[in-house]
């Protein structure tokens, strides 16, 4: 008898591993948004034109939505970045850094 449970884990624990394996992939963790500023240029206020501002950017990073969909949501300690090096000609002031939880996050180059 307990060979037959011996020789029916040979072939049931590959199988087993091999599931999990497989399905590990589907399987995501809550992780960081990354958003990129593709555009040099600077509107206020910011308008659903297809290029994510610098502005656009800062607003759903503090809202951890959408608010502008030419941006990624945010969620989470997010990253912005930029698409190339580009200087932006602000029109107005940016709006702060912060979180419904009211903490900073940090800029760093």
């Amino acid at each position: 008898m307990p060979r037959i449970r011996i020789d029916r884990l040979r072939w049931v624990l590959p199988g087993f591993f091999t599931s999990v394996l497989l399905l590990l992939p589907a399987v995501r963790l809550a992780e960081a948004a990354g958003i990129v500023v593709s555009t040099h240029i600077d509107v206020n206020p910011p308008v659903t034109d297809g290029a994510c501002t610098l502005r656009e950017a800062i607003v759903n990073v503090n809202a951890n939505a959408a608010t502008f969909p030419d941006c990624g949501a945010g969620a989470g300690a997010d990253t912005i970045t930029f698409a190339s090096d580009m200087v932006i000609t602000l029109v107005a002031s940016l709006p702060d850094i912060t979180d419904a939880a009211g903490t900073h996050r940090q800029w760093r180059r």
